[in-house]
């Protein structure tokens, strides 16, 4: 009788293992590190992306859908620019996205929205205080957005599709108007106070 190689036996084996830890590996509940296939509006310039969608890109590791639980553990692990990940004192399905430092003098980079019970985040709210870290900010927080004449009107932008004012204090002089373009899942927000006027950017799923 042939004596059983050990050897082959063992390495059979351990090729099994590793076939399905690798298969069930995507069905586990561990939080996945984006891919360089998808878009980061920290490191990518969407404004030469034609087929941009806001609707699955990134920003500070956060994407449109995402639950509590991961979006903060992906915030806390984005080491290309580490930020503060905190929640409105005032609704526990809102969040802030800080610059670390001194909470005297942080900038504000985002406002985060969920719906009541987690369904999924609706919304990443851009404050210009984030345009130095996204390429192309100067552009994307700015009136050229809107303007018919500019650059990035034609390249990337184009007409909105529809606008509506969601704030509107005449006595102050303060006014918010939505301008949305579903064709890259992006809302541009101008916030005028005064004279004064200021740019965010929205991150949003038009379907809902």
């Amino acid at each position: 009788m042939c004596k059983p190689d050990n050897s082959k036996i063992t390495k059979t084996i351990l090729r099994k293992f590793i076939c399905a830890v690798l298969f069930f590996m995507p069905f586990c509940g561990f939080a996945q590190t984006p891919s360089f296939d998808t878009t980061e509006l920290t490191r990518d310039d969407i404004t030469k992306i034609k087929n941009f969608n806001g609707s699955t890109a990134h920003v500070f590791g956060l994407h449109v859908g995402m639950n509590i639980h991961d979006a903060r553990y992906a915030a806390a692990n984005f080491e290309e620019h580490p930020v503060v990940f905190e929640q409105d004192k005032y609704n526990n399905n809102r969040f802030y996205l800080y610059e670390p430092g001194d909470r005297k003098k942080r900038k504000t980079l985002a406002y985060l929205l969920w719906p009541d019970k987690d369904s999924g985040l609706k919304e990443i709210i851009l404050f210009q205080d984030a345009e130095s870290y996204i390429p192309g900010g100067n552009m994307l927080f700015s009136k050229e957005v809107l303007d018919s004449t500019s650059g990035i009107f034609s390249s990337f932008f184009g007409k909105p599709a529809s606008s509506k004012i969601e704030l509107n204090i005449e006595s102050i002089h303060m006014k918010n108007t939505r301008y949305f373009y579903p064709n890259h899942s992006l809302i541009l927000v101008e916030c005028e106070k005064g004279d004064e006027k200021k740019y965010q950017l929205v991150l949003y799923n038009p379907k809902g």
